[in-house]
């Protein structure tokens, strides 16, 4: 793949976590659950086009996905929303300029998570934005297993 075609190709990652789907479904739209992994605060209404706002800072307007909506909806299978760069990116990345997708797949003992996330343009100020994107989404994936893993450790002691 050239470099051009890498710096707007979708973000694809892949997570198995020892949990059921449900389960994880409920820690990505389930507010309450979201802010003990990804975000500071969460406004979720988990409903085709309701809210999808998670934030990471005092000022709602920086450093959110302030004005994010959920554009599907499938329980526990699939999950779509708008997306919004951080405020170093928020002039190249406003609400929608990117989105996101969520497969749930798996049985009662563990469950697969594939993110998707599309929507990146061309050019370097492009190129830097997927770069950062990619390595949030890495980290933040990262944290969830984590979490996961030493609830599950715990929780067997």
């Amino acid at each position: 793949m050239s470099d051009r075609e890498t710096a707007n190709a979708p973000i694809k990652l892949k997570v198995q976590l020892p949990l059921p789907a449900m389960a994880i479904w409920q820690m990505w739209t389930n507010p309450e659950q979201v802010v003990t992994w990804l975000a500071a605060t969460a406004n979720i209404e988990p409903r085709q086009g309701g809210r999808y706002e998670l934030f990471w800072d005092e000022a709602p307007e920086h450093n959110s996905t302030l004005g994010c909506r959920i554009t599907a909806l499938e329980p526990y299978s699939r999950m779509a929303f708008t997306w919004r760069g951080p405020e170093h990116l928020e002039a190249l990345m406003p609400a929608g300029s990117t989105a996101v997708e969520l497969r749930f797949t798996g049985d009662h003992q563990s469950a697969a998570l594939y993110l998707h996330h599309t929507g990146w343009g061309e050019g370097a100020d492009w190129t830097e934005a997927r770069e950062w994107q990619l390595e949030a989404w890495k980290n933040a994936l990262g944290g969830l297993k984590a979490l996961v893993e030493m609830a599950q450790q715990m929780a067997k002691s």
